[in-house]
């Protein structure tokens, strides 16, 4: 499946306008397979993103979908935001809006549509699987589907239902639970892919969740047909990281698994913002509410480049990495095949 690649590694998509076109362009060009995240875009935000790669490399690259399903009763309308969200935005403003809205999304047939008239080879997706008639619709143009899961069931379910191949995410991940069952994440990763292996063995598993480019080979012997690295690409120089979060994740922090700031089990920086959601009664407990009730709130620490309060997704292994450009990272990451 990954034979058009140079090297069997994927860029892990990262929403929220951290990783640009060119950067992705640039992934794709080395050998690797760059990846578009398409979640929280409008139709016309991912297309142009993808034409923008599209202009500056000819190699395969990734798009990325989130899986969010009937959002009519909460999107389109303003909902109160909560108390406990309004306090923290005090620190920061004396203008505070006691409420937020929740944007129109795309629906998934929009996505589908889109990614076929773009030409894209690869999809993936997040927080849950396409629907059948989806699947359908992007093999038959010879697009390859990608699930993310983080237990046997998602895996399951999610081959039963035509996925190509699955990332399999380790409990060491930073970012959100890209699976779409209540288990948190696995710790047996090595037993989960054994069994997996067992009754799927056709068909590719990509490793993602912490991973250090010095450990790609260990996992490649493992027998896993691919890696997915995020943090790693993150901190290169190339990335939209902001410089206050850059500094926060290379000096010595913890990492929790929470749901308060998004209302999805993710891995974050421990700070005052975790901690203060933490013991808040108020928060959302439906996810796209308590992430867009929070949004401005994040928008604010991170232009007043408050290291207590910005809120910062980042692997479990994050301070063993090193800021550097984008090129170095790459040719790290070849090394470790030609080792």
């Amino acid at each position: 499946m990954f034979e058009e690649l140079k090297y069997p590694v994927v860029q892990a998509p990262m929403a929220g306008g951290l990783i640009s076109a060119d950067f992705v362009a640039q992934v794709s060009n080395f050998g690797f397979l760059g990846s578009v995240a398409g979640g929280y875009l409008s139709v016309d935000e991912l297309r142009q993103m993808i034409r923008q790669v599209k202009a500056k490399t000819t190699n395969p690259f990734l798009v990325n979908i989130f899986i969010f399903g009937d959002l009519s009763e909460i999107e389109n309308t303003t909902h109160p935001k909560p108390q406990s969200v309004q306090e923290l935005e005090r620190l920061f403003t004396d203008q505070v809006n006691p409420e937020f809205s929740v944007p129109v999304l795309p629906s998934e047939d929009e996505y589908v549509n889109l990614v076929i008239e773009e030409g894209v080879k690869y999809v993936s997706s997040t927080f849950g699987f396409f629907l059948p008639k989806s699947v359908d619709k992007l093999k038959s143009k010879n697009i390859k589907v990608i699930a993310s899961c983080s237990s046997m069931s998602e895996v399951n379910h999610c081959i039963a239902r035509g996925a190509d191949a699955i990332i399999f995410q380790r409990s060491e991940a930073g970012g959100h639970k890209s699976g779409f069952t209540n288990i948190i994440f696995s710790d047996s990763i090595f037993g989960l892919f054994k069994q997996a292996k067992i009754l799927h063995p056709n068909v590719p598993f990509i490793v993602a969740g912490g991973i250090l480019p010095i450990e790609i080979p260990n996992f490649l012997a493992a027998k896993f047909n691919a890696v997915q690295l995020g943090s790693a690409f993150l901190l290169t120089h190339e990335s939209n990281l902001s410089k206050c979060a850059r500094e926060v994740i290379l000096k010595p922090h913890e990492t929790v698994v929470s749901k308060v700031i998004t209302g999805r089990n993710a891995r974050w920086l421990k700070n005052k913002l975790l901690e203060r959601l933490s013991l808040a009664t108020d928060v959302y407990k439906t996810p796209l509410l308590q992430h867009y009730a929070t949004l401005e709130l994040r928008r604010m620490a991170q232009l007043a480049e408050s290291p207590d309060y910005i809120a910062i997704l980042i692997s479990e292994k994050a301070q063993q990495l090193k800021s550097q450009p984008l090129s170095d990272l790459c040719l790290e990451i070849a090394k470790s095949f030609d080792d």
